[in-house]
């Protein structure tokens, strides 16, 4: 994974409040650590991490915003729609990059490859007895959850 963006990348406006500046920080806290062993993740990955984070707090900004309280909202249901569309399309964005174009099905096959290995790597540091009787009980674990 890459380093995080200078904390310049993550500021928000001030007129968002503390409360959503409090939200956006663990947003991308959250997205940053489920992000963080997936095949893709670079730069452009981290500003989109930015971005779905930045966009979500302004769309509940709006969404928050009642007349009289100074905020702006969306003015008609069609925008917050667009809105909604938008924010969506960057996170399929994102899963696209970060997952290198893999589908659900490929993706669970990659993620069972990656940790096929990393058992097969321990396993052979054991006694060939061990080893076995380890393998078959994975095998008999996996099969009852369908892997």
């Amino acid at each position: 994974m890459t380093q995080p963006l200078p904390a310049a990348a993550y500021t928000l406006p001030a007129f968002v409040g503390e409360e959503l500046q409090v939200l956006h920080t663990e947003l991308v806290s959250r997205l940053r650590a489920e992000a963080q062993h997936l095949p893709h993740m670079g730069t452009v990955a981290e500003l989109l991490i930015e971005r779905i984070a930045f966009n979500y707090i302004i769309l509940k900004y709006k969404e928050g915003a009642v007349e009289g309280d100074g905020r702006i909202g969306f003015t008609h249901e069609r925008n917050q729609k667009e809105f909604n569309t938008f924010w969506l399309t960057m996170t399929q964005e994102f899963n696209k990059i970060t997952h290198g174009g893999l589908d659900a099905s490929e993706m669970k096959n990659f993620i069972i490859g990656q940790v096929s290995d990393a058992m097969s790597t321990v396993l052979s540091d054991l006694d060939p007895t061990t080893a076995a009787a380890l393998r078959e009980r994975f095998s008999h674990s996996f099969a009852e959850i369908g892997l």
